[in-house]
C-alpha cells in the first residue's frame, strides 16, 4: 500500500513545530568571540601547558571552534570555555582566570 502523500506533509509539520530545549548560539559576533577566546586558551596550553592532552577543544584554528559554535548551544560555549579555564588553572601556569569575552 502506498502512503498518503499528505503523510509527509503532516510529520514535517509536526517536526517544524516541536520546540527546541537548546538555544542555539548561532550569532556570528557570539560564535567570533567564542573562537578567540578559544584560540587564545590554546595557544597559552601549547606554550605554557603541553602536558594537557590535546584534543579538538584546544584546537588552534579559529574556523573549528567557529564553526562548531554556530551549532552549539550557548551553554555548550559556556561549559567548554570553562573546562578550558580550569585546565589551565589545574596545569599550575596559573591561579586564576577569566574568559576575556562574554558570550
Amino acid at each position: 500500500m502506498k502512503p498518503h502523500p499528505m503523510s509527509q506533509v503532516v510529520a514535517l509539520v509536526v517536526l517544524a513545530a516541536t520546540p527546541s530545549t537548546q538555544v542555539l548560539a548561532a550569532d556570528a559576533a557570539t560564535c567570533q568571540r567564542y573562537a578567540n577566546q578559544a584560540d587564545k586558551d590554546s595557544l597559552y596550553r601549547e606554550r605554557s601547558c603541553p602536558q594537557i592532552p590535546y584534543n579538538a577543544d584546544w584546537s588552534r584554528d579559529r574556523n573549528d571552534h567557529y564553526n562548531w559554535c554556530l551549532n552549539a548551544a550557548e551553554v555548550d560555549l559556556e561549559a567548554k570555555t570553562e573546562a578550558r579555564g580550569n585546565a589551565l588553572i589545574d596545569c599550575g601556569v596559573i591561579t586564576t582566570w577569566t574568559p576575556r569575552e562574554k558570550f
